[in-house]
């Protein structure tokens, strides 16, 4: 997961103040849990195994704590395709890669700003060939690195897990370490779904292994 700032700024914030101490946590989380474009998932269940590993939370206070973000304006709902999204306004993160594997907010509630490029400094033109490998290489590289900063677990992958022989309080500790494990490692899978599966097997067949010993 990519390093976060929070400034010392925030402890001055009447939007940070005005909700409880709840939705100040939950809020604190989505900072730490967001992509470098301030964007995640607003789906209920991903926020709770995302935000609240082996803590439970209510579907009902997760949407309350939501609403009260939203209301004040610390968070920012979007919904697209009939999906919901969380953005996080007024982000001023390090932005290491543009893409993301979210889609973009609506233009009037997104407030960050596109990279500025420097026209100061005259460069050579590449000829077209060295610059459509160039952009395929560079598309390739930043759509490995999206692949691997986020990585989310479905309620479809929990139960899963669970069927397979984890309890529901180990799966997002186990899946925590897989991605920390293969993000160290620069892993670029063509399917991370199947990656994790393959970890729960491994986590359930080591498991049972220091049972008999």
């Amino acid at each position: 997961m990519p390093d976060r700032i929070i400034r010392d700024e925030l402890l001055t914030s009447e939007r940070y103040w005005s909700v409880g101490i709840e939705a100040q946590q939950l809020f604190v989380h989505l900072l730490l849990r967001a992509d470098s474009l301030g964007r995640f998932s607003g789906k209920n269940f991903t926020i709770r195994m995302a935000c609240y590993p082996g803590h439970q939370r209510t579907p009902d206070i997760v949407e309350k704590l939501l609403s009260d973000l939203n209301d004040a304006d610390l968070i920012r709902l979007y919904s697209v395709n009939g999906e919901r999204f969380v953005f996080v306004p007024r982000y001023r993160q390090r932005l290491r890669y543009t893409n993301s594997k979210y889609p973009p907010p609506p233009k009037e509630i997104n407030d960050i700003p596109k990279e500025k490029s420097d026209s100061s400094q005259t460069q050579v033109r590449p000829a077209p060939a060295e610059v459509k490998r160039s952009e395929e290489k560079r598309s390739k590289s930043l759509a490995a690195v999206a692949a691997r900063t986020t990585f989310e677990v479905s309620e479809e992958m929990s139960q899963w897990a669970v069927k397979t022989g984890l309890t529901a309080e180990e799966v997002m500790p186990e899946t925590t370490k897989f991605f920390d494990h293969h993000l160290a490692k620069g892993s670029a899978f063509k399917d991370w779904d199947a990656a994790w599966r393959n970890w729960i097997r491994n986590a359930v067949k080591f498991a049972a292994g220091r049972a008999r010993v």
